[in-house]
């Protein structure tokens, strides 16, 4: 049996014949009227952001400690630095091979002889 959903054109409730997934719209099959329909309170976004923080820290060819993740709807929003321009490209690799990802938003800026630098934690004056 599918949700039921108001329909106020119509002054009745219906079966809803979409689900949605990280703020993605998919057509419900009808021989499997469940499926997209998880546990009240899931958080698709909270599994995903799991997964992509456990690739970044177990792939061999990417220092993830200066790297910030933010999932929001399917898309990663990364942010921080990485040591050179490989290493950013193997950060897009590895999040291409996560299930669920639909974009990634890829803010991730080049260290400057491969060390971070911020201002702040210095008194300049």
């Amino acid at each position: 049996m599918c949700p039921k959903y108001y329909n106020e054109d119509e002054g009745v409730y219906a079966e809803k014949n979409t689900y949605e997934i990280s703020g993605v719209e998919f057509e419900r099959p009808h021989d499997l009227s469940f499926v997209g329909i998880g546990p009240k309170n899931y958080n698709p976004d909270k599994r995903l952001k799991e997964e992509v923080c456990l690739s970044l820290t177990f792939n061999p060819k990417i220092d993830a400690s200066e790297i910030e993740v933010i999932v929001s709807k399917g898309i990663v929003h990364l942010s921080g630095f990485v040591r050179n321009r490989d290493m950013k490209k193997e950060v897009d690799k590895c999040l291409d091979r996560i299930s669920g990802v639909i974009d990634v938003d890829n803010q991730l800026q080049l260290l400057k002889n491969g060390y971070s630098f911020d201002f702040d934690d210095y008194d300049l004056y």
